[in-house]
């Protein structure tokens, strides 16, 4: 009988130490972890090694998205040129997060990781952020009616994901349609104090061109409160404005314009606030169009979603652009000077590039870095730094030498589509 229990007792024993052995391979949020931005699956969720002062731990756990419904065949039906929103090949199978990138060298080879990197590791910022929101003041034209319902909320989550980073005190955020420009003018006048703004008098009717009011701008006021002009479209213009700018209804324009003043504030210094001007246009305007797409993206079919919306021209004339035409348009040695006209290098293209191929370099930033790699850039030039030695700083090689890599990605990327 002792002989019997003593076997059982060794049994149990092995069975424990086992049971022991199999939990301490799984990942766990602050558990020490040995290879940098690897990332394993388990239990359903996934969790990405990320560095803690100097040791490396398990993040917070990501909850692996639903796999995605394939768009449903129709035998009449011809092919469009639309990329699948779907990630995974059929409905049935498992969506399976691909391997995301830890390096330039290594893009191509996981260029299926890049956006899932970014948006992965934007939820885990949003998790661990918190929102330093200033005063918001919402200003409505007497004929406005909004399109975006909870501008607080998209303002939030920015606020929230950026919260490592100084953040204006006030913002004042000023809605008008065409009706309202005179009176969105008078209310612009009132809080920005620099009037010597080429555009001072004009700057309400930049965002109205014509009856459809899709434009917006974002600037900081001698005190760093923050201003936000939106246009807003009128009730009978909304359903034909839908095809020109769908983020004025989404809440990504909202977001968009908020990272603005955060980039313009921590790019200041006491002497300048225009060290912002020194930034390529692709940075400034490439960061606001991801950044809102992945603060918005709450799930990752929605931040799909976002990206074939804000990439859909990109993705119709995708052939024309070569890895060459990329690491030209991206310029390898750029000459930014405080004040000047730094624009102009970019104008022999059209306009929305900046935009467009700008936000698809921000995430392959944030894919190999995080979020927030990309904002210590603004930071540094903020204390003197030039963009060029800011990037290496930040990402460990020169912008010259990192820009072959990032533009092989991004025509691999968009020869096969969007969100293939």
């Amino acid at each position: 009988m002792r002989k019997l229990s003593a076997l059982l007792g060794l049994i149990l024993a092995a069975s424990s130490l086992l049971s022991i052995e199999a939990h301490a391979a799984s990942p766990k949020s602050g558990l020490s972890c040995s290879k940098l931005n690897q990332t394993i699956s388990s239990s359903g969720f996934t969790y990405t090694c990320m560095k803690a002062g100097k040791k490396l731990v398990w993040s917070k756990g990501v909850k692996v998205p639903a796999p995605l419904p394939s768009p449903s065949a129709s035998p009449t039906r011809t092919l469009s040129p639309t990329p699948s929103l779907a990630p995974t090949p059929t409905p049935t199978s498992a969506f399976t997060p691909p391997a995301i990138p830890t390096s330039f060298q290594d893009l191509v080879a996981h260029v299926d990781g890049i956006k899932y990197g970014a948006w992965l590791k934007t939820r885990e910022q949003l998790k661990s952020g918190g929102s330093i929101l200033g005063t918001v003041r919402i200003l409505i034209g007497p004929n406005t009616s909004p399109e975006q319902p909870d501008p607080l909320s998209m303002l939030g989550l920015t606020s929230k994901l950026f919260s490592d980073f100084k953040q204006v005190k006030n913002l004042y955020l000023i809605e008008f349609n065409n009706q309202d420009m005179q009176w969105a003018q008078s209310q612009y006048e009132i809080y920005q104090d620099q009037k010597w703004r080429s555009n001072y008098s004009s700057k309400a009717s930049e965002q109205c061109p014509t009856s459809i009011c899709n434009n917006a701008s974002s600037e900081l006021n001698n005190e760093g409160d923050g201003i936000i002009l939106l246009g807003v479209n009128s009730v009978m213009d909304k359903a034909q404005a839908q095809k020109y700018n769908p983020g004025k209804s989404n809440g990504t324009v909202e977001s968009h314009e908020y990272v603005h003043t955060i980039q313009i504030l921590n790019s200041s210094n006491s002497q300048s606030q225009f060290r912002y001007s020194i930034l390529p246009p692709w940075l400034q305007e490439g960061q606001a169009m991801w950044a809102a797409q992945a603060v918005v993206g709450d799930t990752f079919e929605k931040y799909l979603k976002l990206r074939a919306i804000d990439y859909s021209e990109l993705a119709t004339m995708s052939p024309s652009y070569t890895p060459e035409w990329i690491s030209t348009f991206l310029n390898p040695n750029p000459t930014m000077i405080e004040n000047a006209d730094n624009w102009a290098y970019w104008r022999q293209w059209p306009q929305y590039r900046v935009y467009d191929i700008g936000g698809l370099v921000n995430e392959i930033l944030a894919s190999i870095k995080g979020p927030l790699a990309v904002m210590n850039i603004y930071s540094d030039v903020g204390s003197g730094s030039t963009f060029t030695d800011s990037f290496k700083k930040e990402f460990g090689m020169a912008w010259s030498e990192a820009l072959p890599f990032i533009s092989t990605a991004i025509a691999a990327e968009l020869s096969r589509g969007i969100n293939s």
